[in-house]
């Protein structure tokens, strides 16, 4: 009985304290072309994003969040058709987020709104 009552416990506190897994598709996985030349810095920005969290970055989280933008938006030309917005987004959303830290006004929904366009940018380039 009391390994019932401790189950809901356990998983509250996993959630609560960020140790939730972050599962990202291989680059393999995204499909030939501008996706897959796009994969190794989306998918950086998505762990970054993830380990972030609802912090305020620190100095090396935005260097690297900065970092991987750069290397997507040298990218962003290869990105045509519907593809083309989902990219715009992220390095869009990923400006913002960049510029609010700069400017000591950052707030955790900058994180979350990059978090949604980079899962956006991601289904985008891993749909079968």
């Amino acid at each position: 009985m009391r390994v019932r009552a401790l189950v809901p416990v356990l998983l509250l506190a996993a959630a609560c304290s960020g140790g939730s897994s972050f599962a990202q598709p291989r680059s393999d996985a995204f499909s030939p072309g501008a996706c897959r030349e796009l994969a190794p810095p989306v998918l950086q920005l998505g762990k970054d994003l993830h380990a972030l969290g609802s912090k305020t970055p620190d100095p090396g989280q935005a260097d690297a969040i900065k970092a991987a933008q750069a290397r997507v938006r040298a990218l962003q030309d290869q990105a045509t058709g519907t593809l083309q917005p989902a990219v715009q987004k992220l390095v869009t959303t990923i400006g913002i987020l960049r510029i609010r830290n700069d400017t000591d006004s950052y707030d955790a929904s900058l994180a979350r709104d990059a978090m949604t366009a980079y899962r956006e940018l991601v289904d985008a380039c891993t749909r079968s």
